[in-house]
Formats: C-alpha cells, structure tokens, sequence
C-alpha cells in the first residue's frame, strides 16, 4: 500500500525570508529520504502533555514506520497515554517533520515477515516472530520538509 499525499506549500512567516516561488518537493525525495535514514527522533507526550525525544532505529515501509523499543521505558508508556508523535529525521539543514499516531499491535505473518526482511537488510536484525508479538506503527497525519533556509518548503497531508 502506497499512501500519496496531498502537497501544499508550507506557509511561514514573512519575518524567515522563506522563497514563495521555489518548486514544491516531490513525495518520491521524501520517501527515499525515510527509507534510507539510519536513524529517527521520536517525540513522544504523556497524558499530561509533557514532551521527550528519543532516538531510534526502524523502518519506512509501504507508508507507514516501524519500530520497537521495550514496554517499561517512558516513550512506550507514552504511547499508551496518547498515541499522537512527532517523528523527524536528525537533519536540521534538510528536515523532514512528521505528525501522527502509533498504533501498539502484533503483525500479521505476511507483513511480520516482510518488516523483519527490510529490518534485517538495514540493520542486521529482527526476525518476523518478533513483530508478530508486537509492533510500533507509526501513521503519518501530516509531513514538512524543506531544503535550506526553507527552500522548496513544503506540508504533505494525508487523507485517512
């Protein structure tokens, strides 16, 4: 399954000197860019609304990210308070700036198989039993990402 979104130019304040006539970035860069990062910031909230990042390693898959990390940590117990996160890549000159929610849930064997397969290619790891006991589903609502000093700045919403 291949989400596409629906592109709109980032609209930021005057005050950034932000190009209002640059081209808008094709989802393709965005994609490529997902899939070949080793790794991730996820910022996670509790119930309270108070904010932590954490790094993380996953993968880019078929339009959506998947992850684990242990049940006990804070981030984890976040995501049971309020699945709603803020997913980035560690590029600060060239950001790629995710919102959405995780979803907490074992895989089906085909799709187990298939995240261990791109899993163990990238990082040398994981095994379809693994996700088939749990996962981390991340489902993007809404993506910016720009090149620059807001070059090509550009939101990616996404319908569902």
């Amino acid at each position: 399954m291949t989400i596409e979104p629906v592109r709109t130019r980032l609209r930021l304040p005057a005050a950034y000197g932000a190009p209002t006539d640059s081209p808008l970035l094709e989802w393709s860069i965005i994609v490529k860019r997902l899939q070949e990062a080793e790794h991730y910031w996820l910022t996670t909230a509790d119930r309270n609304a108070v904010p932590i990042s954490r790094p993380l390693d996953g993968i880019w898959l078929d339009g959506l990210f998947y992850f684990n990390g242990d049940p006990a940590t804070r981030w984890r117990k976040n995501l049971s308070e309020n699945p709603q996160v803020c997913l980035s890549l560690d590029d600060a000159t060239n950001p790629v700036i995710l919102d959405g929610s995780v979803s907490v849930r074992p895989l089906d064997a085909k799709d187990a198989e298939k995240v261990a397969k791109t899993t163990q290619e990238k990082y040398g790891w994981g095994s379809s039993e693994q996700f088939q006991s749990e996962s981390c589903v991340f489902t993007p609502i809404q993506c910016l990402s720009w090149f620059g000093l807001f070059e090509n700045a550009t939101r990616f919403r996404f319908n569902g």
